[in-house]
């Protein structure tokens, strides 16, 4: 008898400028600044597989090719995170930061002015997260909050 492979997205985990589960507000981020979200929790029995997405938008089109840095900081008490962060959200000054953290990949602009997005599928390293944006485009980021969202979708794999 064969067997069947399911996966079944759980409950979204989102960092948004306003209203999500975390605050991330990369609103009108400018280019050579970087950004990190509040502390997240992936509680302590988790799934294995979780899907990533980035939402983002220039606040003008970008020139094709300039990208976006997503990383994220992990913690296994909550307190202390990769490369020193804190949990608290807000600007990172030390831009040499980036080289510590888990670099999940590159948003490329493809050099249009509506929403742009990135997706992966990632394995947590620890239970407390963190998502962290290094605008390297040469563009702002848009200062409209709706335009701006880091989710993360837990993935349950069954076999039957």
């Amino acid at each position: 008898m064969a067997q069947t492979f399911t996966i079944a997205d759980g409950t979204s985990i989102t960092w948004k400028p306003t209203g999500g589960t975390y605050s991330f507000n990369v609103t009108g981020l400018a280019t050579a600044s970087m950004f990190q979200g509040a502390s997240g929790d992936l509680g302590a029995s988790r799934t294995a597989l979780y899907t990533a997405v980035l939402q983002t938008k220039f606040v003008s089109a970008p020139t094709t090719g300039t990208v976006v840095r997503l990383a994220l900081a992990w913690s296994i008490d909550g307190i202390t995170f990769s490369a020193g962060l804190s949990g608290t959200a807000g600007a990172v000054t030390n831009l040499g930061k980036i080289n510590q953290l888990d670099e999940l990949r590159f948003l490329s602009a493809d050099g249009s002015t509506g929403v742009q997005l990135i997706a992966m599928n990632i394995r947590p390293k620890a239970r407390y997260v963190l998502p962290v944006l290094y605008n390297v485009s040469g563009i702002a980021l848009s200062s409209t909050a709706a335009d701006h969202c880091f989710t993360l979708v837990p993935q349950t794999e069954t076999v039957t």
